[in-house]
């Protein structure tokens, strides 16, 4: 990989309660300057865990989180999307991914000793897991529940259900797997595409 050069920006807003801003890499050095305020610039020597995660919501299927912790315990955390409207979000993916390459190239030289992890928290995936394993035996209940009952129409629409939940928990769990990763080969799964 050869040494990333110059300048880069990544412009954002979280929802309509924040301050749109912009993230920039120059050198060594991470900037973060809100809207109206004065920037906020750290040294990327400073970061000791960049994590990667997939982190989708009703509204934004495709969301990908960035997120690095500094040192003194400040962190900062930003998705590949920019906040538009209700409901509304311009999809920023390529321009994060860019991004999340860079950042990690960056910090890995201005500090070997950092962690890059991939996927969530693993108190977080075991608490989805919990979750989708509770979920999921309520839901066979509730199929042999209908089944008994003679309620066919619940049974169609429990199935109807499971088309839809189903993939969507199995893609969160493959793509949050907690681990951790090379920061100059991030594995496909952790940035949007």
């Amino acid at each position: 990989m050869s040494e990333p050069t110059g300048k880069l920006s990544y412009e954002t807003r979280d929802d309509a309660l924040s301050k749109p801003f912009v993230v920039e890499l120059d050198g060594e050095r991470l900037r973060v300057t809100w809207e109206g305020l004065p920037p906020v610039e750290r040294p990327l020597a400073e970061v000791v865990l960049v994590r990667l995660a997939f982190d989708p919501t009703r509204a934004e299927t495709n969301r990908f989180e960035l997120s690095l912790e500094l040192r003194s315990g400040e962190r900062f955390r930003w998705f590949n999307r920019r906040y538009v409207g209700v409901l509304d979000f311009e999809d920023r993916s390529e321009a994060f991914a860019e991004l999340a390459r860079r950042l990690c190239a960056e910090v890995r030289r201005a500090n070997p000793g950092c962690r890059f992890v991939g996927g969530a928290s693993p108190l977080r995936f075991l608490i989805n897991v919990l979750c989708v394993a509770f979920f999921g035996l309520v839901f066979v209940a509730a199929l042999a529940w209908f089944l008994f009952a003679g309620f066919l129409w619940g049974i169609a629409l429990k199935l109807l259900l499971a088309l839809f939940l189903g993939p969507v928990a199995y893609r969160w769990l493959r793509r949050n797997w907690p681990r951790e990763f090379d920061p100059l080969a991030i594995p496909a799964e952790l940035l949007p595409g």
